[in-house]
């Protein structure tokens, strides 16, 4: 009983963390979280209008392969931006308590995962228009967990390092900038040249991206072994970043 009461603690201190990001991230909007669904399906419908005919020639479904790229790219991008500056969203909670630092952490992706959810319930209506549903849909659940622990991986270094670097802001943004490039969104991974496939085979991205077109584009269920190989390095790097986080976040409060 003990043990439950403190998890339902834990569990109502994140989504009271998750209630207070979304108030202080669009405070000032009168759209809201609404931003943060219309940028990307503008961003798709650029792409789309470009590269439709040339690069995405070949590609089945290629307004659903883009949107999906899209989609998690969006997700990943404003969850590791906002997860990485959680202490400054809450600086004077963290002078003035010592709340649990994780708790926060947790909050800002959750309030992040709202507008990921409203994201892929649209997807899936225009995936049961434009393709067909299948069994395997239930697997994208699946894939929700993996990219959250990926992002909580991300997020948990990051924040703490933002604490001693305030330049590691600029750092991860050219890095999403170039990552952007690198991962394959609007292209196939055929299309470059094969002395490159490593940096795609690299890039955790890639991997999401790929289950979940192959969940709801072609009706397929994930490949098990890269499924579980994938499962098993994103909880080692849970772990680390975790460690990394434990070592390095004493005297935070100080430190923003």
């Amino acid at each position: 009983m003990i043990v439950n009461y403190e998890f339902r603690k834990y569990l109502n201190i994140i989504f009271e963390f998750s209630k207070a990001h979304f108030k202080i991230k669009y405070k000032h909007s009168y759209l809201y979280f609404l931003w943060s669904i219309i940028n990307p399906l503008i961003l798709f419908g650029v792409l789309y209008f470009l590269f439709s005919k040339n690069i995405g020639s070949n590609v089945p479904n290629y307004a659903l392969y883009v949107l999906i790229g899209v989609v998690h790219w969006n997700f990943f991008n404003i969850a590791t931006s906002d997860g990485s500056k959680t202490f400054w969203f809450f600086m004077n909670v963290v002078k003035k308590t010592s709340t649990n630092r994780v708790s926060m952490i947790l909050g800002v992706i959750l309030s992040c995962f709202y507008s990921h959810i409203i994201e892929f319930i649209i997807l899936t209506v225009i995936v049961a228009y434009a393709a067909s549903l299948s069994l395997s849909m239930f697997f994208i659940f699946y894939i929700f967990l993996l990219e959250l622990l990926l992002v909580t991986s991300i997020s948990l270094v990051f924040s703490v390092l933002f604490s001693y670097f305030g330049d590691i802001e600029h750092v991860w943004k050219n890095v999403l900038f170039f990552g952007w490039f690198l991962t394959p969104i609007i292209y196939t991974k055929e299309v470059i040249p094969k002395s490159l496939y490593f940096i795609v085979d690299v890039n955790p991205l890639y991997y999401l991206i790929t289950f979940s077109r192959d969940i709801l584009i072609y009706g397929k269920i994930p490949n098990f072994n890269a499924l579980f190989i994938f499962t098993l390095l994103a909880c080692i790097l849970f772990i680390v970043s975790y460690w990394i986080f434990n070592k390095l976040i004493k005297n935070v409060a100080e430190r923003i």
